[in-house]
């Protein structure tokens, strides 16, 4: 299908000596804009500054008529990258704590010597997949069609697929949190004791909880807890990218292991549990009478 573009930017497009440079715009979730170029100098487009990062290279672009997932991968060098985030306002390990997770992306050309005349759109889609690899640092572009293939239906399952203490959950998270301090750091950015804040909580009381970080490095940063320890020791399901040190502050919400049990017996929620813990599993499915037992 044909590209509607404006007529001025055809005509540059079509010359034999072209002035184009590529450009990238990241939108992340919480607003945060992000404009990176190809081109020798930055360009000032629609009001967004777009960093000059030469290094950075793309797959080959194609679109489909179908409904298939039409993904693009973008390349650029550790040490590139690097310079990309530091010129532009961007840090590592916000990439590593999954900031840019299903960020808004627009992949596109303009004439560098006229920026009015218009741009010229190659794709629009999310961020997927980051990886780092022998030192280069991989985007996955998804497609608009990508979220065609995400289950959008109620599974039917025996635990509660309702998140704690959100609409569905109806309770409140007054009684299940509390405050505290990073006492001593066993495994850097990972396991660490805390001192809490009045009441005293059971050990496990905290499992599969979340702690917000109020202070230090990775303040405003939200972790999920794999464990809750005797001593109230923490350990985290991932490492964090920022450094955890003592004294750093937090707010802990203690957690569901989602099943009926627990919705009844700690929560007392049981006519707000969202499973069902009564439809017969897939063992059901390979029961045979067995002609021993007649």
């Amino acid at each position: 299908m044909p590209k509607n573009l404006p007529a001025a930017l055809l005509i540059s497009l079509q010359a034999k000596a072209t002035r184009i440079a590529t450009c990238i715009k990241i939108e992340r979730k919480d607003g945060q804009l992000f404009g990176f170029t190809e081109h020798s100098k930055d360009l000032l487009i629609e009001g967004l500054n777009y960093v000059s990062r030469m290094g950075f290279g793309q797959s080959a672009i194609s679109n489909s008529v179908n409904l298939d997932v039409d993904n693009l991968d973008l390349e650029a060098p550790a040490r590139e990258l690097l310079g990309m985030v530091a010129g532009s306002g961007l840090i590592e390990p916000d990439i590593r704590s999954g900031l840019y997770d299903s960020a808004a992306v627009t992949f596109f050309e303009v004439d560098h010597t006229n920026i009015v005349l218009g741009k010229n759109i190659h794709r629009v889609g999310i961020i997927g997949e980051i990886t780092l690899s022998d030192g280069i640092y991989t985007m996955e572009l998804r497609g608009l069609t990508q979220k065609l293939t995400s289950n959008l239906l109620r599974v039917v399952r025996p635990d509660c697929d309702a998140d704690l203490f959100d609409a569905r959950c109806v309770i409140a998270d007054t009684g299940f949190t509390n405050t505290g301090t990073i006492a001593s750091v066993l495994l850097d950015r990972a396991i660490f004791t805390v001192t809490l804040a009045a009441p005293a909580r059971a050990v496990g009381f905290f499992n599969e909880g979340i702690i917000t970080f109020t202070s230090g490095f990775a303040i405003g940063k939200t972790y999920d807890i794999a464990d809750h320890a005797s001593g109230d020791q923490f350990s985290l399901f991932l490492r964090s990218p920022f450094l955890l040190q003592v004294g750093d502050t937090f707010l802990a919400k203690t957690g569901c292991d989602k099943t009926l049990e627990t919705c009844r017996d700690k929560f007392n929620n049981v006519l707000n549990f969202r499973g069902f813990p009564k439809v017969p599993g897939e063992d059901q499915i390979f029961k045979f009478p067995d002609v021993k037992e007649g």
